[in-house]
């Protein structure tokens, strides 16, 4: 009897390695057939450097600094990860061959003491459930609308005296980072964790969201306020891709890590810089390569920092 239940067990291992050889076999043709984004550059598995004469920098900040007034970003990497972005893809056309609007978000997730490039350099998961901790609203992996809260689980880069991680600098003492990320809200239900004592202890122990009623199935996503700013709660894998990588300081601007102080002085810096260049060379797109900031004498500057 016990032969018999080992040789059972061991044909389960053998199915289930072929499911999984055939899950990654699908997932490698369905990159080859499903769009990319369209400010990715040719290369696919990369940590692209957002260069800040681009109008991508810009969007980007004009949304840190929507709740974090004082915010200026000092690097900006964009993450093209091809095995990440088919795994979520996925997630996104499930939610709508099953009649979901996956309604996308762009959200901040800060990843604590968890060095963002276990995240964006995962070929599987990405977000991931295991390394979520237990909150307000249960154990899930947690967004925001507004920077200034995922700002206080913000990653403090390393330093000098520090190792570096793959595909970042060094950072500065006053550095942090946080995800910019697409997240696939779905139905999603709101949770007034303050109604009362008990309704934010039924909260606490979360693993799923709770059902719909109307029909039977489980809610996507769980919303909740806390702190002044809309959180999203997700219990699954797949369900977020993470953008963007920003590094961040606060306080007075620092010409030597933020060039340009608005998107106009970066938009008038580019267009003579392009006037300036020989006709005969056509300048290449700034995303393609790394941008280190340099004096550039078409900025107005003061006294090298500036509110």
């Amino acid at each position: 009897a016990m032969q018999n239940i080992d040789n059972e067990l061991y044909d389960l291992d053998q199915q289930v390695e072929k499911a999984k050889r055939k899950q990654a076999s699908l997932l490698l043709k369905r990159a080859d057939l499903q769009e990319i984004p369209s400010t990715w550059t040719e290369v696919e598995d990369a940590l692209v450097e957002v260069n800040p004469h681009d109008e991508e920098y810009w969007d980007i900040h004009d949304k840190l600094r929507e709740s974090m007034g004082t915010a200026w970003i000092s690097k900006l990497w964009r993450v093209q990860n091809m095995s990440l972005w088919t795994y979520y893809s996925f997630h996104k056309d499930r939610l709508t061959r099953n009649g979901i609007n996956h309604n996308e978000r762009l959200v901040w997730h800060g990843t604590s003491s968890l060095d963002p490039s276990i995240i964006y350099n995962d070929q599987q998961d990405g977000f991931m459930m295991q390394f979520s901790n237990k909150g307000l609203w249960g154990r899930g992996i947690y967004f925001a609308d507004e920077s200034v809260y995922s700002d206080k689980y913000s990653y403090k880069p390393p330093t000098s005296d520090m190792p570096l991680t793959a595909g970042r600098c060094e950072g500065e003492e006053d550095e942090r980072e946080m995800f910019l990320a697409k997240l696939l809200v779905g139905n999603m239900i709101f949770i007034d964790r303050d109604e009362s004592p008990e309704k934010a202890s039924e909260c606490r122990k979360l693993t799923v969201p709770p059902t719909d009623a109307s029909t039977g199935l489980k809610y996507n996503t769980v919303r909740g306020e806390t702190s002044g700013s809309q959180v999203w709660i997700v219990y699954e894998n797949g369900r977020a891709y993470p953008d963007y990588v920003v590094r961040y300081y606060k306080g007075r601007r620092d010409i030597n890590r933020t060039l340009y102080k608005t998107r106009n002085e970066a938009t008038r810096s580019k267009k003579r810089k392009q006037k300036s260049s020989s006709p005969k060379s056509s300048p290449k797109s700034s995303s393609h390569k790394s941008y280190t900031p340099k004096s550039d004498p078409t900025v107005d500057v003061e006294q090298g920092l500036s509110s």
